[in-house]
């Protein structure tokens, strides 16, 4: 059970912080008392956070002359709820609307006649992966993937979760095999088929000023998204507005992205307080990912992957915070690009108390929330996965080694949210985090610098 002083310690922080963005700060003191960990974190860190990024947000679409914003699934589904309060609160001239779609939608399409791309779709960006699981993610019958499973001959089950030896002998007999890819050909071309119908139907060939609204990270399905509308006709250049970039697609256009919280090239204290798979298992749509489109009666519907009981009901408490706090907080003035600093920085410090230095009950109420990398949205897991004193040593000092001698180009923590699983171990927590904090400072140092040497190349 929570302590109470506990409780009202952190509580006093979030507040002690929050006033001073006063916009910010009169919204989140005007709801009742928060009753534990995780309406505390909702209230008074989490929903003024959305409310920060949603008031940038609107501000730059409003000055850039956008008639239309769509929001993608899954992790703009808040960001879109609390944006069409925001604009009819304020009858802002901007038409909000939800896209259902997700990396694979927008990628398996693109993987007719390209071998490569389509392997290195499939097996995903961190390989774990089986024989069968990368089969069904080609989207094969079992009938089909039993006469693929014969042709490969493989040495070794196709449920067993794969070596890199066997992962590159998998490969190899793949990138030879006809029968497999005239399979994904047909299934890439139906793909394409289904998506460009949907995509129609929801005005993205409209030649109008619009943008997508997303929580960022690489860019990548912006990159994706612009590839298909082009070769769809569309003669605009698609734009985006993220929560944060730590890099862009290679050869993108940079005036094109436009990052709230930290890009590429700035916002180095931001993105070390900051841990994008936590922010990704709490902003999340409160049912599955979009895993293809129908057509049914002259229209095309999307359909979704599963999500559990459990998650649906702590996405349902986390609707209704943010929805209470963003009707306050549109009662409020837009504000001004220094207004809009302030709140920025306030922000930084509230996520950064939260997802660097959270409290054993936080870490206990969002580290239990199921996180998954896998391409489907197929392997869940904690997102502050419970890890040993041993485990917790290595999960930052052995891959940052590795990755700066420049022998780990992937890098995969055992802990999603490393900061939870430190405080939920409850032993030398304190050094832990230290170190981790450290390695992670180094590592996007040591990225950031990179980047500007290479931007600064580019225009030389």
């Amino acid at each position: 059970m929570e302590s109470k002083n506990i409780k009202e310690n952190r509580q006093k922080l979030y507040l002690s912080i929050l006033r001073k963005a006063p916009r910010l700060y009169r919204p989140a003191k005007k709801t009742p008392a928060p009753k534990d960990a995780t309406e505390t974190t909702l209230r008074y860190v989490l929903s003024p956070a959305l409310g920060a990024f949603l008031r940038w947000l609107l501000l730059e679409a409003l000055k850039s002359g956008e008639k239309r914003l769509y929001f993608l699934s899954r992790d703009g589904y808040f960001f879109y709820r609390a944006a069409k309060i925001f604009c009819r609160a304020k009858a802002l001239p901007i038409d909000c609307r939800y896209l259902c779609c997700s990396r694979y939608t927008l990628r398996f399409p693109l993987l007719r006649q390209n071998r490569k791309k389509a392997l290195d779709l499939l097996l995903g960006e961190k390989p774990t992966v089986t024989a069968d699981m990368l089969l069904k993610r080609a989207g094969l019958t079992p009938r089909q993937r039993e006469k693929i499973l014969l042709r490969l001959q493989l040495p070794f089950s196709p449920s067993l979760f794969l070596s890199r030896s066997q992962l590159f002998l998998l490969r190899r007999r793949l990138q030879s095999c006809d029968l497999f890819f005239s399979y994904l050909n047909r299934r890439s071309e139906e793909a394409f088929f289904a998506l460009s119908g949907y995509l129609r139907q929801e005005g993205l060939l409209d030649e109008i000023p619009f943008s997508i609204v997303d929580s960022g990270w690489t860019g990548s399905v912006q990159r994706d998204l612009s590839e298909i509308l082009t070769k769809l006709g569309r003669k605009r250049p698609l734009k985006g507005y993220y929560w944060g970039l730590y890099e862009l697609p290679k050869g993108a256009d940079f005036s094109s992205y436009h990052s709230y919280f930290f890009s590429p090239q700035k916002g180095l204290l931001k993105k070390i307080g900051f841990n994008n798979n936590l922010f990704e298992a709490i902003f999340t749509a409160p049912f599955g990912m979009t895993l293809g489109y129908r057509k049914e009666k002259n229209r095309f519907f999307p359909y979704f992957g599963t999500i559990s009981s459990e998650k649906q009901a702590f996405l349902n408490r986390v609707d209704t915070e943010i929805s209470s706090y963003v009707r306050k907080l549109a009662k409020e003035p837009l504000g001004d690009e220094k207004t809009i600093e302030r709140e920025r920085k306030v922000t930084g410090k509230l996520l950064r108390a939260f997802m660097v230095t959270p409290s054993y009950e936080e870490a206990e109420a969002f580290g239990a929330l199921p996180f998954s990398e896998d391409l489907l949205d197929r392997a869940n897991r904690p997102v502050a996965l419970p890890l040993s004193q041993k485990e917790l040593r290595n999960a930052y000092l052995i891959p940052f080694l590795l990755e700066t001698a420049g022998l780990l180009k992937n890098r995969s923590v055992k802990s999603a949210w490393y900061q939870g699983s430190a405080v939920r171990g409850g032993v030398s927590v304190r050094r832990h985090l230290f170190h981790y904090t450290l390695c992670q400072t180094l590592r996007h140092l040591r990225k950031t610098y990179r980047t500007r040497f290479q931007n600064r190349g580019n225009r030389l």
